[in-house]
């Protein structure tokens, strides 16, 4: 069958309907209708068939590109390359952990505990990251940790007791006492951090007070954010101790590169769960590396200095050796060794938790003395009593001049 010549010049075939052109939206706007009924149509009826197919055809001033029979409009590459452009920004797009909700341990069943490993007196091991989330979502928890206080030590031992409570509902270790002080210091650093991230993305952008206080965060409720911002962000006190910390961050050079991984899971898995923890050396190298290797010349000439002053003095201890490369160590931590370890901690025999473990030792085997003696005492009493009845039931000899 020839093909039919239509008024606006395009050729027409019967037979390839499947590769017909329709223009976009032609279908939404019911102007594809004629289309229904084109397989209706016989050889007679072609002119009211062309005439139909000259509504959906397009106008001759629009080019046309054809490939494998198919039309295809111009028109369609600029879409394609918004679509590529779209999906590039959108893997960009910077990829971020979420909101904490801590699946691992809301799966747990009633009565059923988490074991958890410490090191450091911080949490190692396989259920360290869950620990840590259990205590961030702790201290956001406004009915567990109250949230209108200015610091940590305003918060009263009774809400520490049921802070405390929480953390033992799902988490359990052979010595967990021992390190409840530790633990609680741990939800501090959190508490700290969750308040300070709070202003560095709703108060600092912000120009006014007015509208600092619309940027309600998720879980905050508004009265406690209006107090926060009033109260706590706006003082005199916060706002000099948070340019003081912007100003010591902003001298703050070789950063470690481990993310969220904690310096203490790193010094663990490098020979500290065996009881040989690597060097500072070692420590410095696996938290500042790239790959495979330091980049920053600020780190290589520093890592070259701990390199040299450990062979020159290995009769060093550790935190001798952090002060000589670092300086003196004053805060709540020591460089390369993170969260957890203290200065003064360091420069004793023993970590805190060691020694409260020694102490509690001493106290019990003092108290199991002290109650031996009382026992003692009671059966000599005893022994006493016996004796004195003994001789009140016997009778006196007679005497040598009494006559029988």
């Amino acid at each position: 069958m020839q093909p039919t010549k239509s008024r606006n010049g395009y050729t027409f075939n019967p037979r390839a309907d499947k590769h017909m052109f329709i223009q976009p939206g032609a279908l939404s706007k019911g102007r594809v209708q004629g289309l229904k009924l084109f397989h209706s149509f016989g050889s007679s009826s072609q002119s009211t068939l062309l005439d139909t197919i000259n509504d959906v055809t397009p106008p001759v001033d629009t080019p046309i590109m054809h490939s494998n029979d198919v039309f295809v409009p111009s028109d369609v590459e600029p879409m394609e390359e918004l679509r590529e452009t779209d999906t590039n920004s959108a893997q960009k797009k910077r990829k971020v952990r979420g909101k904490n909700k801590c699946k691992q341990v809301a799966k747990l069943k009633s009565g059923q505990k988490l074991e958890v490993k410490f090191y450091n007196n911080r949490a190692v091991g396989k259920n360290h990251k869950a620990f840590s989330r259990h205590l961030g979502r702790i201290v956001r928890d406004r009915n567990i940790c109250p949230l209108r206080v200015h610091s940590w030590k305003e918060i009263d031992d009774e809400e520490k007791k049921h802070m405390w409570a929480a953390v033992m509902d799902k988490f359990k270790h052979e010595k967990m006492e021992d390190y409840r002080d530790e633990i609680l210091a741990h939800m501090n650093d959190l508490w700290n951090k969750w308040r300070g991230d709070l202003h560095r993305k709703f108060v600092k952008p912000c120009k006014t007070i007015q509208e600092t206080l619309k940027q309600i965060p998720e879980g905050v409720e508004r009265g406690d954010w209006e107090w926060l911002v009033k109260e706590h962000f706006s003082s005199e006190k916060f706002m000099a101790a948070s340019k003081r910390n912007s100003n010591n961050r902003a001298k703050l050079s070789m950063p470690h590169r481990t993310g969220s991984k904690p310096i203490r899971q790193v010094i663990w898995k490098k020979g500290g769960k065996v009881g040989q923890p690597p060097s500072l050396a070692t420590i410095f190298f696996e938290t500042r590396k790239k790959v495979d290797k330091l980049v920053e010349q600020d780190t290589i000439s520093r890592y070259d200095k701990i390199v040299e002053v450990t062979q020159a003095e290995p009769s060093l201890s550790n935190i001798e050796l952090v002060e000589k490369c670092f300086g003196t160590q004053r805060h709540d931590h020591v460089v390369c060794y993170g969260g957890g370890l203290k200065p003064n901690a360091m420069r004793t025999s023993g970590s805190k938790v060691e020694l409260q473990a020694k102490l509690r030792k001493s106290q019990r085997e003092n108290q199991s003395l002290r109650n031996r003696m009382d026992e003692m005492e009671n059966e000599v009493r005893m022994i006493k009593e016996m004796l004195q009845r003994q001789q009140s039931n016997t009778s006196p000899p007679p005497s040598n001049g009494q006559s029988i």
